[in-house]
């Protein structure tokens, strides 16, 4: 075998544990020629099953796990904290249950749902003795008074 490139070489189509890997140690110093087995290769990869990864692990954009789509994964991308602390963060869509309805806060950090209001036209209304400090009610009754009464007179004519 002396004197031979490595693409001349019988290509071999299964591994035996006994087979030998030609390894050239420590490229950075002194490089030696050594062996190593089949065996101890297969010995030094992480197992099929269950394995165990260190470090950084970068997986094909193909990569699926499980029932865990490649799609599915890919939504992970850029997630800096725990993903069921984002989730439970979040307003649920189930806490407004009819058309109309608002998200108010009765406290710091305190999602409620304030009900459509129950009368065509009336309006929402800063009322800080309510729980959620707004609330529905009838537009008022506009009041104009003598003034306004001379004004909207003194327009018309001098406009």
């Amino acid at each position: 075998m002396a004197d031979k490139k490595i693409t001349a070489l019988t290509a071999l189509t299964t591994l035996d544990d006994a087979d030998l890997f030609a390894v050239v140690d420590d490229v950075a110093g002194t490089p030696i020629t050594k062996k190593i087995t089949a065996a101890n290769v297969k010995a030094g990869l992480a197992p099929l099953a269950s394995p165990t990864f260190t470090g950084t692990v970068v997986l094909p954009s193909s990569t699926s796990i499980g029932n865990v789509t490649s799609t599915e994964i890919g939504y992970l991308d850029n997630v800096t904290s725990a993903i069921q602390t984002q989730l439970d963060a979040k307003i649920a869509s189930s806490i407004v249950d009819a058309k109309g309805d608002l998200i108010v806060a009765t406290a710091d950090n305190t999602p409620a749902r304030l009900a459509v209001g129950v009368t065509n036209g009336h309006v929402l209304t800063v009322d800080s003795g309510e729980t959620a400090g707004v609330k529905w009610a009838a537009v008022p009754a506009p009041t104009i008074t003598w003034e306004d009464d001379q004004n909207i007179l003194a327009n018309a004519i001098f406009s």
